[in-house]
């Protein structure tokens, strides 16, 4: 009786896989006289005129029945050795400063803006199949967002699911969220600047703006010129004295 599948193994299965097309497969064979220095027929040859791998290259030694059972299997090594490498170059980085959010995941949009318009249903609609969602986050003119779940479980198995899959007609960029340092919040500065920023404001004095156009640099004249009023303005003051 076979049990049922794991569904993160799966999901992790999938991520590891290349669905790139490998065209190396549609090449001719390598041509055996050219490895000895025996073939004659030159650009006519229609094999390969490429020297074979290494006798001791791990990829030289396949062979049907290894690779159907699973066993002594090269090419599985290879995909597993190159995937523990990048899950130590994920844990490298966490280490350097950052942990991982509980339950929580980061998604963006592969490529450059103008981003698809992200809604929440469309989110939840992609994502709840995986677990219990608490919250949704959205920076949409980022074209990212912070999904978070209930069990960490959930999160793990919705990143293996979603990371490279296309969403909106664009492929998304699926991760763990990285918490912040203790002390810090998402955004804005820490607390000990937020303080400092705050007593350095209560005494900053206000200092006088100068006018639009700025002030002027000229010279002001010691003196001006007397100007003589007309005849009826001069009679119009002495009446009045």
């Amino acid at each position: 009786m076979v049990g049922e599948a794991n569904p993160l193994a799966v999901a992790k299965l999938e991520e590891m896989a290349n669905m790139e097309p490998r065209y190396e497969r549609n090449m001719a064979k390598l041509c055996s006289f050219f490895a000895r220095g025996e073939c004659n027929r030159g650009a006519n040859c229609p094999f390969r005129h490429e020297m074979p791998r290494d006798r001791n290259d791990p990829m030289a030694k396949q062979n049907t029945k290894n690779r159907f059972y699973g066993t002594s299997d090269p090419v599985a090594n290879r995909i597993l050795g190159r995937q523990r490498r990048k899950e130590e170059e994920v844990k490298k980085e966490d280490e350097d400063g950052y942990d991982k959010a509980r339950a929580t995941l980061y998604l963006r949009f592969q490529g450059d803006a103008p981003y698809p318009t992200l809604t929440e249903p469309d989110i939840r609609d992609k994502f709840y199949s995986f677990g219990e969602i608490v919250s949704v986050r959205i920076q949409a003119d980022k074209g990212q967002a912070f999904v978070e779940y209930t069990q960490p479980d959930a999160t793990e198995l919705a990143i293996a699911s979603m990371n490279r899959k296309e969403m909106l007609g664009r492929n998304l960029y699926v991760k763990w969220a990285r918490a912040p340092k203790r002390g810090e919040t998402a955004a804005g500065p820490k607390r000990g600047e937020e303080d400092a920023s705050a007593q350095q404001g209560a005494h900053v004095a206000v200092k006088p703006m100068a006018p639009p156009g700025g002030i002027s640099k000229a010279p002001i004249p010691k003196a001006f010129t007397a100007v003589r009023p007309p005849a009826h303005v001069a009679a119009i003051a002495a009446a009045r004295r």
